[in-house]
C-alpha cells in the first residue's frame, strides 16, 4: 500500500537494463475521443509489468526504478548506490547473494506476500519494506 516514507526494495538477476526497463515502465493509453484526433486526453494508467506481477496497482510512478549492474555485487551499498538505505535494511542484509539487479519502489509499503517471483527472465528476491528518511 502506498506509505510515505517507506520503501519497498528487491534484488535480483536478468539479462539487459532494456529488459528491466521494459519491465519496470509504466504506460499510459492514448485516450482519444473515437479517432477525433486531438480532442482525447490522457488515457489509462497502466502499472509496470513488475508491480502487476506483485499485484501493486496504486504507486507514484516517479518514485520506483530498477537498475542492472555489468557484473554480480553482494553488497546493498552498490546495488542501490544512488538512493537512501535504511540501516535496518543495511543490519539486516550485510551481504546478498550474487544479484545484477535492484529495484526500489518509494512510498510504498509491499506486504511481501511473493518474497521471490520471476518475471521475463528475470529473478527477483524481496528484502523488505522500510522507513527512509
Amino acid at each position: 500500500m502506498e506509505k510515505q516514507g517507506v520503501a519497498s526494495y528487491w534484488i535480483g538477476n536478468g539479462d539487459t537494463q532494456e529488459n528491466l526497463n521494459r519491465i519496470t515502465e509504466y504506460s499510459i493509453s492514448d485516450g482519444g475521443l473515437g479517432g477525433l484526433g486531438g480532442l482525447g486526453g490522457l488515457g489509462d494508467f497502466a502499472p509496470a509489468p513488475f508491480c502487476l506481477a506483485l499485484g501493486i496497482v496504486h504507486y507514484e510512478p516517479d518514485y520506483f526504478g530498477g537498475k542492472r549492474f555489468p557484473k554480480q555485487l553482494t553488497k546493498l551499498r552498490l546495488l542501490f548506490h544512488g538512493n537512501p538505505i535504511p540501516q535496518e535494511l543495511l543490519d539486516a542484509w550485510p551481504e546478498v547473494p550474487p544479484s545484477n539487479c535492484a529495484v526500489a519502489l518509494f512510498d510504498y509499503e509491499y506486504d511481501g506476500a511473493q518474497s521471490n517471483f520471476e518475471i521475463d527472465g528475470f529473478t527477483f528476491v524481496f528484502l523488505g519494506a522500510y522507513a527512509y528518511s
